[in-house]
């Protein structure tokens, strides 16, 4: 068993890494100009995948290739033109797929036209041109691109989108995707699709508007046809100019839900549903196929922390079918990685650790505080790739610096009833009872759900059913949420989370984290609890009754 440790500390990183951002551009770089550019082989290792970040006013670029590196602009003027392309609202381009190229090896450079023909071009560094030799060799079977993956079962003719990204831009919605490795340009023809409905059946996709028709390589889009809250569902489909549109939509391959937001400020927020169980118009007759999709993914489980002194233990869930061959490596970003292979490139995540199974933490000494800090861990084996599509709480996590830091005179309490027993008596999920729907005459001012005098003010009070299989978790919440002391009932909560395997018994730690938040007034953190796999698995019904709640508060301008 092995760890490796990388030769940058984590402490440095975060310490220089704003310096850092600052100096990757020189005092004489124009953001008039592309920037950020990165190259990488495709997974058919003839053909190269381009990524940048396009110039900031409208017009043209033009991107060209040589076998040596193009770092002057004399360089540039001889080099192969593959083509212009718009830098226009919309309909911007921002990669690029060079395809079916011989063996040797390749360089590339990205200019605007504005600047070529005004002989003004500036060459540098990783920003408009590359400086690493792209390689193509003979009968090569050696995958080298983490930005793309291939799925080895896919058809050339039938083509797929992959991480299809949806988040709030401003009070609009941008969608985004990554294209089929085949994709060919203006050849391939993505459509995007919106509806309120699944888009998992013919019927339903005649219920779903389409918005707008895209030429390959243009993946993406901004949706700016929204004025209030409500749930949507995205998708996209491809075809070739020769072929039928590939229709329906596969749940969470093509096509996802999301929970859109928008306040009184006219702010937007996406909240992306994580849930496994089907929604309600689809068939929920096997709901062991979205369990069976949820596994097959070679990902972590239950990623989380524990605070130490200035530092922290990070620990983590083995994924399912972990062997002698599998490896953890943990990342470090000041962004979120919740973009998929987007989330890896940019130069914003440091690679903190590679660990061997069946090793499962990692401590670091000492975090210094940052604005924002996300910490992810990936896995892979002998005979599976690294994933980078990853899920906030699982396999992702913000760092809050000051979430765990509670008065002194409740850390007694607290390590009595989360520490003092470490074995937690298991039981078949089967035995452990649901919320009862027959609540007990509610007190005061609570009404029950099925009372016509409810209002949006007075919200429904779950009774709590105890098991003795389940002491612990009882116990916190006799001692806590029961005597409304929602703050230190969420830390007790998450605390048990942690440790926890059943999944139930988390998903009934996470639903009362949920309804805690709610009280508090948080009502965007109690959407996410309720949206949590294992609080749909716990109670799927009174998940979806709270989740309701808070997404009707956020709407009326609740935080």
């Amino acid at each position: 068993m092995k760890t490796h440790f990388y030769t940058l500390p984590i402490l440095l990183w975060l310490t220089t890494f704003p310096i850092l951002g600052q100096g990757l551009f020189s005092s004489n770089f124009d953001k008039k100009e592309t920037s950020s550019i990165r190259a990488s082989i495709l997974p058919d290792n003839k053909s190269i995948y381009l990524l940048w970040e396009p110039p900031s006013e409208d017009g043209e670029i033009i991107i060209a290739r040589s076998n040596s590196i193009i770092d002057t602009p004399e360089k540039l003027y001889v080099a192969d033109s593959l083509g212009r392309f718009p830098v226009q609202g919309k309909n911007t381009a921002s990669n690029y797929y060079d395809y079916n190229l011989k063996p040797g090896t390749y360089y590339y450079a990205i200019v605007t036209v504005d600047a070529v023909k005004k002989r003004t071009v500036v060459m540098l560094p990783d920003q408009n041109y590359t400086t690493k030799p792209i390689s193509i060799e003979e009968a090569s079977t050696k995958i080298t691109s983490p930005l793309v993956s291939l799925n080895s079962n896919a058809s050339n003719k039938t083509k797929t989108i992959g991480n299809l990204l949806i988040k709030a831009e401003g009070s609009h919605i941008r969608v985004s995707w990554t294209p089929p490795w085949n994709a060919i340009a203006k050849q391939t023809i993505y459509s995007l699709y919106r509806s309120n409905s699944p888009m998992n059946t013919m019927e339903n996709m005649r219920k779903a508007d389409k918005l707008v028709e895209l030429s390959h390589p243009i993946n993406t889009y901004l949706d700016l046809d929204l004025a209030k809250s409500q749930t949507l569902y995205y998708g996209v489909s491809v075809k070739e100019d020769d072929q039928a549109e590939n229709l329906p939509l596969e749940k969470n391959v093509s096509y996802r839900r999301i929970f859109f937001i928008l306040d009184k400020k006219g702010n937007a927020e996406v909240v992306k549903d994580n849930q496994i169980s089907q929604p309600a118009s689809e068939d929920t007759s096997k709901p062991q196929t979205s369990n069976k999709e949820e596994s097959s993914s070679f990902t972590v489980r239950g990623f989380g922390y524990d605070r130490k002194a200035k530092g922290a233990t990070l620990k983590w869930n083995p994924p399912n079918g972990a062997d002698d061959t599998t490896q953890y490596t943990i990342y470090a970003s000041t962004r979120s990685f919740d973009e998929g292979v987007n989330s890896f490139v940019g130069g914003t995540v440091l690679k903190v650790a590679v660990i061997s199974h069946p090793k499962t933490s990692i401590s670091i000494k000492e975090i210094k505080q940052v604005e924002s800090l996300y910490f992810a861990v990936t896995a892979k084996k002998a005979d599976i790739a690294e994933d980078f599509n990853l899920s906030d709480g699982n396999s992702f996590f913000k760092y809050e610096f000051d979430k765990d830091l509670v008065p002194e005179e409740k850390k007694e309490e607290i390590t009595t009833s989360t520490t003092t027993n470490p074995e937690i008596t298991k039981t078949n999920p089967s035995d452990i009872p649901k919320l009862s729907s027959n609540l007990d005459k509610p007190k005061d001012d609570t009404v029950t759900e099925g009372n016509p005098e409810n209002t949006s003010n007075q919200i429904e009070e779950p009774s709590i059913i105890y098991n003795s299989d389940s002491s612990i978790l009882d116990e916190i919440l006799r001692t806590t949420y029961q005597k409304k002391e929602y703050s230190l009932a969420i830390y007790k909560l998450t605390q048990y989370a942690k440790v926890e395997n059943d999944t139930i018994l988390k998903g009934k730690a996470m639903f009362f984290m949920g309804i805690c938040y709610f009280h508090l007034g948080e009502f965007k953190k109690s959407l996410k609890l309720f949206n949590r796999i294992e609080t749909v698995q716990y109670n799927a019904e009174r998940s979806q009754f709270w989740k309701n709640r808070s997404l009707d508060r956020i709407a009326r301008g609740g935080k």
